[in-house]
Protein backbone atom coordinates (compact mmCIF):
# COMPACT_ATOMS: atom_id res chain seq x y z
CA UNK A 1 0.00 0.00 0.00
CA UNK A 2 2.00 3.10 -1.17
CA UNK A 3 -0.74 5.78 0.41
CA UNK A 4 0.56 9.09 3.26
CA UNK A 5 -0.26 8.17 6.44
CA UNK A 6 -3.73 10.85 7.82
CA UNK A 7 -5.78 10.35 10.51
CA UNK A 8 -8.98 11.41 8.07
CA UNK A 9 -12.49 9.55 9.05
CA UNK A 10 -12.25 8.19 5.36
CA UNK A 11 -8.99 6.71 5.85
CA UNK A 12 -9.96 5.26 9.37
CA UNK A 13 -13.40 3.41 7.73
CA UNK A 14 -10.75 2.36 5.09
CA UNK A 15 -8.52 0.79 7.22
CA UNK A 16 -11.13 -0.96 9.49
CA UNK A 17 -12.83 -2.36 6.37
CA UNK A 18 -9.68 -3.69 5.14
CA UNK A 19 -8.84 -5.05 8.85
CA UNK A 20 -12.21 -6.91 8.68
CA UNK A 21 -12.21 -8.20 4.74
CA UNK A 22 -8.58 -9.77 6.16
CA UNK A 23 -10.04 -11.17 9.88
CA UNK A 24 -12.68 -12.76 8.38
CA UNK A 25 -10.84 -14.23 5.15
CA UNK A 26 -8.01 -15.86 7.29
CA UNK A 27 -10.83 -17.05 9.59
CA UNK A 28 -12.20 -18.85 6.77
CA UNK A 29 -9.67 -20.17 5.06
CA UNK A 30 -8.57 -21.76 8.25
CA UNK A 31 -11.71 -23.32 9.41
CA UNK A 32 -11.79 -24.98 5.67
CA UNK A 33 -8.32 -26.07 6.50
CA UNK A 34 -9.60 -27.15 9.78
CA UNK A 35 -12.39 -29.36 8.16
CA UNK A 36 -10.45 -30.69 5.52
CA UNK A 37 -7.75 -32.23 7.92
CA UNK A 38 -10.97 -33.49 10.35
CA UNK A 39 -12.15 -35.25 7.12
CA UNK A 40 -9.19 -36.84 5.82
CA UNK A 41 -8.12 -38.14 10.02
CA UNK A 42 -11.95 -39.34 10.08
CA UNK A 43 -11.62 -41.17 6.56
CA UNK A 44 -8.11 -42.73 7.57
CA UNK A 45 -9.45 -43.88 11.08
CA UNK A 46 -12.16 -45.23 9.47
CA UNK A 47 -10.09 -47.22 6.95
CA UNK A 48 -7.72 -48.50 9.91
CA UNK A 49 -11.18 -50.38 11.50
CA UNK A 50 -12.08 -51.98 8.80
CA UNK A 51 -8.55 -53.51 8.43
CA UNK A 52 -8.36 -54.46 11.81
CA UNK A 53 -9.83 -57.72 13.05
CA UNK A 54 -11.58 -56.64 16.72
CA UNK A 55 -14.29 -56.63 18.94
CA UNK A 56 -15.74 -53.38 18.80
CA UNK A 57 -16.87 -54.50 21.92
CA UNK A 58 -14.15 -55.12 23.82
CA UNK A 59 -13.01 -51.83 23.09
CA UNK A 60 -13.78 -49.08 25.97
CA UNK A 61 -14.14 -45.72 23.47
Amino acid sequence: MNQAISFSPVNTLYNALQFLINYFTFVNLMELISFAYQQQATRYYVEILILLPIDLGTIAL
